[in-house]
């Protein structure tokens, strides 16, 4: 529940002794050192991973329009984490995994930034199918998480910016539960389970900064629930592999609630406690695949699926610059329908993968521009000129229709090609919601998006390789006024293997340095990172 479009399965490496270690650095003050490895005490293995990276950045803003408001953007973050396995009865495996991370940011503008920091553990108790005898699985997890950040707005001209808000503390935690039951009768695979995920978490700040402090208090949040009955099987027969699944899930906001008062005097100036709200959404999803000679196939899938807005959306609101969003406590979950048909080859030179789909995302939940600056609105504050309010809402459908290509060629023994291509023709209708946003383009979808590389090994311990990113022109609002506009980026590395397993390589981002603009807001573009060169040692195994 909640994965409109699918999900995308992580396997984390494991392994006895020292298993991957590297460490980089080059142009923007930029390095990262990485290592992951494990051992065993008795039937018990640990398996432990850490990371930190850190660059001093660039300023986003290019310098015909920069001012002294601009500074750059800079990134500093450590994480880590271990995993503990064992198996407490025969054919039974326990892991317990913990995992904790820091990471500050500096946003661009000169005063402004934040800082994220959290840990998560999980539980897993499994017992694998074997044979006529049933398999199982029980998890259970929780993450909590703290967010701080400091947000600005600009003056005239960019001379300088003022304290806008402090969100000084939003304090979430997460936790949930999973449980399945896989087995085979005479006809199919099946697995049947349950699913829960619990959320609650506050948005604390201060704003309206007057004579040089904070004169007003705002504290926003809730609690969600999604929880869920699935059941889903597979058969082959033959050359034919049939899947069926459906779900049934009950989505619930509780607790909502929005408090703004004085600090100085703690006069509360609004409340606001919106209704509970939930609901139950069944979805399903069937597929069919066929495979034919010489590694070739045929494929078809039709799916529904849902996702329930979150904490964010729901209740906190933040700002970008003069950029204000609200929050919208009344939103509904957005529901995905969608048919797809594929074909593609699989093979030791040449595999390649094609699909046609077509989707419909019911009561999408995006960004509704609804004032503009200069001005004072309810529950937003000051918008300062050249500023934009804008809340998150249930923006009406988006039909999207689209095809996506990737193939992988070994034109020669020492030698291959990979390239993708995805082209979507999406449209909004905005119904009665927002009838002003029909026939326009979700923001920030391009119809194009074009990648491509080629890895050489030219001599024995060389490897050589270039890739490119294209896409094409997009959208930064929903009115579909701002555009920015298409961009191809090149990226290059060179390895040479010093030692068995042992690697030093040199790569190249953006090597071109294009201008690739990610955003635009009052007239002021913002671009992704320049060129940047980097050398680094690396070991695998």
């Amino acid at each position: 529940a909640g994965a409109l479009t699918g999900v995308i399965a992580l396997e984390e490496n494991a392994g006895l002794g020292l298993i991957v270690a590297g460490a980089s650095g080059g142009e923007l003050e930029s390095g990262r050192v990485a290592a992951a490895g494990g051992f065993a005490v008795g039937k018990v293995t640990f398996f432990a991973s850490a990371s930190a990276l850190s660059s001093n950045g660039w300023i986003p803003v290019s310098s015909d329009q920069r001012g002294a408001a601009d500074d750059a953007v800079t990134l500093d973050a450590h994480n880590a984490a271990i995993r503990v396995q064992g198996e407490p009865a025969p054919g039974t495996t326990a892991v317990a995994r913990f995992s904790v991370y820091d990471e500050r940011r500096h946003s661009g503008l000169v005063g402004a930034g934040s800082r994220s920091t959290g840990h998560a553990v999980s539980v897993t108790l499994a017992h694998p199918q074997q044979g006529q005898a049933m398999g199982w699985r029980l998890q259970g997890w929780m993450r909590k998480t703290d967010f701080s950040s400091v947000f600005v707005r600009v003056l005239a001209g960019r001379v300088s910016t003022l304290p806008a808000n402090h969100q000084f503390t939003t304090p979430a935690l997460g936790w949930g539960v999973t449980a399945a039951l896989r087995g085979s009768s005479g006809f199919m695979d099946w697995e049947i389970g349950t699913d829960m995920r619990f959320t609650e978490g506050e948005s604390r700040e201060n704003f309206q900064f007057v004579s040089g402090e904070f004169v007003q208090n705002r504290v926003a949040g809730g609690r969600t629930f999604v929880g869920g009955l699935y059941a889903e099987g597979a058969r082959r027969d033959g050359p034919w592999l049939f899947t069926a699944g459906v779900r049934a899930d009950e989505w619930r906001s509780s607790n909502g609630h929005l408090v703004q008062k004085s600090r100085s005097t703690g006069v509360v100036s609004l409340r606001i406690d919106p209704p509970d709200r939930s609901g139950i959404v069944p979805t399903a999803r069937a597929g069919l695949r066929r495979d034919f000679a010489d590694g070739f196939y045929a494929r078809a899938a039709a799916y529904a699926g849902f996702r329930s807005p979150t904490l964010n959306e729901l209740y906190r609101p933040f700002r970008v610059g003069n950029n204000v969003t609200i929050a919208n406590a009344a939103l509904d979950p957005e529901r995905l329908y969608g048919f797809e048909l594929g074909a593609g080859r699989q093979g030791t030179v040449l595999s390649w993968n094609a699909t046609a789909f077509a989707n419909t995302l019911e009561s999408a939940i995006s960004n509704v521009t609804i004032g503009m600056g200069p001005g004072v609105f309810p529950n937003a504050g000051f918008v300062p000129a050249g500023g934009t309010l804008a809340q998150r809402q249930n923006a009406g459908d988006i039909e999207a229709v689209g095809f996506e290509f990737d193939a992988h060629w070994q034109f020669a023994p020492n030698a291959t090609f990979d390239a993708g291509v995805l082209a979507v023709d999406a449209t909004v209708d905005g119904g009665s919601q927002a009838p002003q946003l029909t026939g326009k383009r979700p923001l920030q979808a391009p119809r194009w998006s074009v990648t491509g590389g080629v890895t050489v090994m030219p001599v024995d311990r060389l490897t050589v390789s270039f890739n490119l990113r294209y896409e094409s022109a997009r959208f930064v609002d929903d009115r579909n006024t701002i555009t920015l506009p298409a961009a191809t980026k090149f990226d290059a590395r060179i390895g040479w293997t010093v030692a068995p397993m042992i690697v030093a390589y040199i790569a190249g981002d953006n090597i071109f340095d294009a201008q690739i603009a990610t955003t635009e807001g009052g007239g002021i573009v913002s671009h992704d990172a320049p060129r940047m060169i980097r050398a680094g040692l690396l070991f695998a195994r």
